[in-house]
């Protein structure tokens, strides 16, 4: 094998003109500086967890770079073009590495948190009501998505429209890469049966005005069923959704959940309560955009009907809990 080159942590070997193969050293690299001591072991606990998720990713459908482990702390890529100078890509670029790193927020932490004590960030942009005291750690509202450089010595914060420019895609390319980075994410976490993640998307999804993404397989059979439940406020609330939205929007879509609400009354599983518990307790939102009060005023949107007909429903059924342990049984997503 050739070397081809040296990194922080990780030493490129060509295998052909289409392969390399990654070693995991036991290096340390801490802000960008190597230490001169070694981790035992540790090139092999790296190069273990990154390719259990290259292979979860693959198995829910997402293309990616990596072929196989060829030992411990070893592992063979496919081999594409990565680019330094972003004035060479352009939409007839092909086969070369997006120089753009995805980051996902769920919670306020880390230069997050640095960006909101320093005031570079609203707590609005972050989903927040304007006055909402902010707590270190708290979950996000919804899942905050940003994009910085991956090539550059240091990472730096990208405004969409430069993302666009040094990564030579189109708005439609971008848009589709985050709403696939999510989805991604959440899809994942839901594999591998983290329960806190699964509660916290079905919350998210009936309690925010902003969708998690394509969730056509999130959820298995019950997928449709949900994206129905939570189709309302996802289309409504959003002020640029572009949809020219009317009062008789508002009217569809209310009666588009009411129909998937009477179809969940009819399935007896325990995924089925959860939902129901979930809808139960689904809180009224205040909205100001004009496509629901028809000006800058404030109206309510009101969930009391849906709620009054789950609890009705959980009654019938003897008041089951919440039983967040349901989720990690692959089988009971199926019907």
């Amino acid at each position: 094998m050739k070397l081809v080159k040296t990194g922080k942590v990780k030493d490129v070997y060509e295998i052909d003109l289409n392969t390399l193969e990654f070693v995991f050293s036991d290096r340390i690299s801490v802000f960008d500086k190597i230490i001169p001591s070694k981790i035992p072991h540790k090139g092999e606990v790296l190069a273990r967890i990154s390719a259990y998720w290259f292979k979860l990713i693959t198995e829910l459908g997402v293309p990616n770079h990596y072929i196989d482990s060829t030992a411990p702390n070893r592992m063979r890529v496919k081999r594409v073009k990565v680019i330094h100078d972003y004035k060479k890509l352009n939409s007839q670029t092909t086969n070369y590495l997006i120089p753009l790193e995805c980051v996902v927020r769920y919670y306020l932490y880390g230069s997050l948190w640095d960006r909101i004590t320093k005031n570079l960030i609203t707590p609005e942009t972050l989903g927040f009501q304007k006055n909402h005291e902010m707590k270190f750690a708290e979950p996000l509202p919804k899942p905050f998505f940003e994009v910085t450089t991956k090539l550059e010595k240091v990472d730096r914060l990208l405004e969409m429209k430069e993302s666009l420019v040094i990564a030579g895609i189109s708005k439609s390319e971008f848009e589709q890469i985050k709403e696939k980075d999510h989805a991604t994410i959440v899809a994942a976490l839901i594999n591998i049966g983290d329960i806190k993640a699964s509660h916290r998307i079905l919350f998210h999804l009936f309690n925010h005005g902003e969708s998690c993404g394509d969730i056509s397989r999130m959820f298995g059979d019950y997928s449709k069923l949900i994206e129905d439940l939570s189709y309302l406020q996802s289309t409504v609330v959003s002020s640029d959704a572009g949809l020219g939205g009317t009062r008789h929007d508002y009217q569809y879509f209310k009666e588009k959940c009411d129909r998937a609400l009477n179809r969940l009354c009819g399935i007896k599983t325990p995924i089925a309560n959860n939902l129901l518990r979930l809808i139960s307790q689904k809180r009224d939102i205040e909205v100001t955009e004009s496509v629901i009060c028809g000006n800058s005023s404030t109206c309510i949107l009101s969930y009391k009907d849906q709620r009054n007909t789950a609890e009705d429903e959980l009654k019938r059924r003897g008041d089951p809990p919440y039983d967040e342990s349901v989720y990690l049984n692959s089988q009971a997503w199926k019907l």
